[in-house]
């Protein structure tokens, strides 16, 4: 039997799992001490376990020291403290004895009083008055287990925390320090988490203790390190490095910067003398930067003498830099050889720009000069500055007598009033430019016609200091198109009523005439006209050229023939229309040949568009792929372009001579940038011509033709039910989108069947798979649906993939369904498609009514509310192209950023994990040899979770891209971008 339990003692049991391992002990017994030692009631001492009593990281080894003892024949005695809620601690003296083979006796010994004098005795009761009350220094005193015993009102302020709250917490837990040497330095720099989670970096010193207490006097470093950060940053984003030379002894001390600035190895030693700088310039300009020493005049001690050099060096790679140093000469008196003070900086962009722009000029006189059409350069006030010799001869003056022409001299008395207006408005900045038919006179008083153009020529103010004038002869224009306007009068009224465009051809003279709707139909004014068959050449497409006329020739040797062809014209906007010509030769002579063609023209653009988009969606992935490629590696020259010129000309100062060239580069990138995506657009095929269309009525005019598309044995049903509904739409799109799944649906009825196509509004759309715009508050739902063989899970899964099909080789191509769905997507809508083996499918597109945006039926993401920006400190740049990681690193690296950049995702893997510091961001190319940067974010996800990541790209406009991370919180940032862009992405 077990024997009385003493006054100070507890009583334990073994709890043990299926291995026979102990795990646990359970209290059988415990006196009211021992309930007291552990401040809980001792009926919930009695029956509980350890692990309940003691929740803490240590009782592992309590555990396994109960376990020795129960293996044990003597007593195991003990030290430590019990931690009892969060802020006390009690010493205790512990002696277990094996009673049975699953019970000890424990009898406990509290220490607390004996430790805790200990402890105090070592600190006078005047030092304590001075480090907890009075110092302005963080003091803490803590535990052996680490925990805060005390600590004075500086700490609390440091940790942004109420002094009382400190007692009890973890000290080692809110610290990051460097792995402890073997005998730790008394003091020594970590980095201390305060309440708000914010690192700051401090410095500790560190005094013992008895019984393991630490006294740690703590330095907050954050205005130290920060500034120091601030001057390394701005120097290296200034791209300048510092140095000094001892004129005395030619010893020379150089920043670290110096080893970037020149292209030094990483493992190669800084100059320490100025021949070994000298070395390293061009030897064309080293005699020139090294003339001796500086001859200098004679002045008081302590002044100076500055200086600034320009010249080339020569890179240990074999590059050719250009350098500018500035600095100062300091000696004490006049026999002082003094010390040279400098910064150097790279100038070699800026000697290139300079280049670049002296050439450019020399390109402009010379254009100018040489030009066939007239130009001069004319003051505000109208003097002329100067003319070219084209000028000078269209209106018969010398050179030299052109240039003292006034205006008003040349221009017609009736031109005088209204290109007076202009020219004041373009000289005030009012308008940027003019064009116009304007009649001018000659020296000798004949009238001749101009196409005259006037703009401003921009400086760096908003008003032009000068404008530049183009004049272009058209009189011989002029009078033939009053001839040909007095003949169309003629014919106008008889052909008034005509819808198709006519045309009359006299074949011997060449001269035909053009109705009203034959220019009408290609956007030019309806109005009936001569000319001759170069009118018509001119404008047909040269493909269709090669074709057309050889067919032409034919038709007029050959009698008794219709003649029906189709081909492309150019609108007068710039694209093609289809035009159907059909005609017939009916005059000819002796020898067959015709004399006399006639016959209309008839548009049927949109009878072609519709079977073009068809057709598109079998090329649609590879002209996409080839014009993503191509705006991809030219992105990545207009992002390097773009960049570099947004840097200097935040680095340039106003008034500078070179900013405004600056901003013609920049301009220059915008629209090669706009171009591109022109290029992306087309691949997509969407340039879109939306219009607030009728969605029943579309389905209506589209009908007809989608009946066609079914065979015999197969019907059409249309049931309309939102007959007044307005969305902005290209109908053109919603069009394709439903021959496409008619004909999918003709196709799943072999042997016959039903399509029913319908339409309704809602007020809630059923299972959209994607949140509803904000301003959706209603739903049109086009529904298309069949009695054909329907399909399993596994196909319906898949039938948005890009060249998924079911059907035979050479009747699909897999684009039907993606096409659908892109189009339904531009309208922030979605696809719905239900469907079961041998019942047939339906397809429902969901498309939003947006409503509170105004007329352009979007929403512009620039006049949403911006979230709070993250701070960039440290970035991982990845590209594979040197041009574009270079630039884009100077721009991040002048917004004080620390960039280190590689250029393959291996090496950034590399990067990552050899990197003591966290990336705050890692900016990932897309396309690159090797991984991807969409493969580079996969990988990084799985080993760093917390690693956030930008990804990249010049495919601008590249929808599936952009699908690929729907579901993933990954910034895209499209090349090429803008300094705002960029932060925007990394901030954002």
């Amino acid at each position: 039997m077990a024997s009385q339990l003493p006054g100070n003692g507890f009583r334990l049991t073994a709890i043990r799992d299926a291995l026979d391992r102990i795990t646990d002990f359970r209290v059988t017994e415990a006196s009211a001490i021992i309930a007291a030692m552990v401040r809980r009631p001792l009926s919930q001492v009695a029956g509980s376990t350890l692990r309940q009593i003691f929740p803490t990281p240590r009782i592992d080894r309590f555990v396994d020291r109960f376990a020795e003892a129960l293996a044990s024949d003597a007593p195991q005695t003990d030290e430590y403290p019990i931690v009892s809620g969060a802020v006390e601690a009690t010493w205790v003296r512990q002696t277990a004895t094996r009673e049975d083979a699953d019970t000890l006796l424990v009898l406990i010994e509290d220490l607390s009083a004996e430790r805790q004098r200990a402890v105090q005795l070592a600190v006078s009761t005047r030092l304590r008055e001075l480090l907890f009350e009075r110092s302005t220094h963080s003091i803490v005193l803590v535990a052996p287990d680490g925990k805060i015993v005390e600590a004075n009102a500086a700490f609390a302020t440091l940790m942004q925390m109420e002094p009382t709250a400190l007692i009890g917490l973890r000290l080692p837990d809110h610290l990051d320090c460097p792995p402890a040497e073997a005998v730790r330095p008394p003091s020594f720099r970590c980095k201390l988490r305060s309440a708000d989670g914010e690192w700051r970096p401090i410095e500790i010193s560190e005094t013992p203790l008895p019984y393991d207490y630490r006294q740690l006097v703590i330095e907050d470093r954050s205005e130290i390190a920060a500034s120091e950060r601030r001057y390394r940053t701005a120097m290296h984003a200034a791209g300048l490095s510092a140095w000094e030379m001892h004129q005395a002894t030619e010893a020379l001390i150089v920043s670290e910067s110096y080893r970037t600035l020149f292209d030094l190895p990483p493992d190669a030693p800084l100059p320490t003398t100025i021949a070994e700088l000298r070395a390293m310039v061009h030897p064309d300009d080293r005699e020139r930067v090294y003339r001796g020493r500086l001859s200098l005049p004679s002045w008081n001690p302590g002044e100076t003498v500055p200086f600034e050099v320009s010249y080339r060096i020569i890179t240990p790679s074999g590059e050719i830099r250009w350098m500018r140093t500035r600095g100062e000469l300091v000696r004490a008196n006049a026999n002082d050889p003094g010390i040279i003070y400098a910064i150097t900086r790279d100038i070699t962009l800026l000697v290139e720009t300079e280049a670049r722009l002296r050439e450019s000029e020399e390109q402009f006189r010379s254009a100018f000069d040489d030009s066939a059409i007239g130009m001069a350069l004319v003051s505000n006030e109208g003097t002329t500055l100067r003319v070219n010799a084209a000028l000078a001869n269209m209106f018969g003056y010398t050179l030299e007598d052109a240039v003292r022409t006034q205006w008003h001299q040349i221009l017609h008395p009736d031109e005088i009033p209204e290109a007076s207006v202009v020219l004041r408005e373009i000289a005030a900045g009012q308008l940027a430019s003019s064009r116009a038919e304007r009649r001018c006179l000659r020296r000798d008083g004949t009238l001749v016609w101009t196409q005259m153009t006037v703009a401003g020529v921009r400086g760096q103010s908003e008003r032009p200091p000068q404008m530049i004038v183009q004049a272009e002869d058209i009189t011989e224009r002029k009078l033939s198109e009053s001839a040909r306007a007095e003949a169309e009068e003629r014919l106008g009224l008889v052909l008034e009523a005509t819808r198709d465009g006519v045309w009359d051809w006299d074949c011997v003279t060449g001269k035909i005439y053009f109705g009203p709707q034959w220019f009408g139909m290609l956007g030019y004014p309806a109005e009936g006209r001569f000319g001759d068959i170069s009118v018509f050449t001119q404008l047909v497409h040269p493909e269709d050229l090669t074709a057309l006329w050889p067919a032409v020739e034919r038709h007029l040797e050959a009698p008794g023939e219709d003649f029906d062809k189709t081909f492309r014209m150019r609108h007068a906007e710039g694209h093609w229309v289809w035009i159907r010509a059909r005609g017939r030769a009916f005059s000819r002579d002796a020898e067959g040949r015709a004399v006399r063609m006639v016959g209309t023209h008839t548009d049927v653009t949109h009878q072609k568009a519709l079977e073009e988009q068809i057709r598109h969606g079998q090329k649609m992935d590879a002209v996409g792929k080839l014009a993503g490629g191509i705006a991809h590696d030219f992105n990545n020259l207009l992002t390097a372009i773009g960049s570099t010129t947004e840097l200097l000309l935040d680095t340039t100062s106003a008034g500078d001579p070179h900013e405004q060239d600056l901003q013609n580069i920049a301009l220059a990138a915008d629209r090669a940038k706009a171009l591109t995506r022109q290029l992306l657009a087309f691949s997509r095929q969407d340039v879109e011509q939306s219009a607030m269309v009728v969605v029943d009525a579309v389905v209506s005019q589209v009908a007809p033709l989608l009946h066609r598309m079914l065979g015999p044995a197969q019907a059409l049903r249309v049931e309309l039910a939102a007959p007044d509904q307005l969305l902005r739409l290209d109908p053109a799109n919603l069009e394709l989108a439903l021959l496409n799944l008619v004909a999918n649906a003709r196709d799943a009825m072999p042997d016959g069947g039903t399509v029913l196509i319908s339409t309704q509004v809602v007020d809630e759309a059923p299972g959209l798979d994607a949140p509803a715009p904000r301003v959706a508050t209603r739903f049109v739902i086009i529904t298309v649906r069949d009695t054909g063989v329907g399909m399993t899970d596994e196909v319906r899964e898949r039938i948005f993939e890009p060249f998924f099909t079911t059907k035979p080789q050479g009747k699909g191509t897999g684009l039907g369904m993606p096409t659908v769905y892109g189009f339904v997507r531009r309208l922030q809508g979605s696809v719905q498609v239900e469907s079961l083996p041998g019942e047939g499918t339906t397809v429902r597109l969901i498309l939003p009514i947006l409503t509170e945006v105004d007329d352009s039926a979007s929403v512009d993401a620039r006049h949403l509310p911006k979230q709070a920006g993250r701070a960039v400190r440290r970035l991982l740049l990845v590209d594979d192209d040197e041009v574009v990681r270079r630039s884009t690193q100077r721009l991040l690296e002048h917004r004080g950023i620390t960039v280190t950049s590689v250029e393959s995702a291996d090496e950034a893997l590399a990067t990552l994990a050899a990197s003591t510091t966290p990336f705050d961001v890692v900016l990932t190319d897309h396309a690159m040899p090797g991984r991807t940067g969409f493969e580079l974010l996969e990988e990084i996800e799985k080993r760093y979770p917390a690693q956030r990541v930008v990804l990249m790209s010049g495919f601008t406009d590249d929808d599936r891209l952009r699908h690929t991370f729907s579901n993933r919180d990954v910034p895209f940032l499209a090349k090429p971008f803008t300094l705002d862009e960029l932060m925007e992405a990394l901030e954002g």
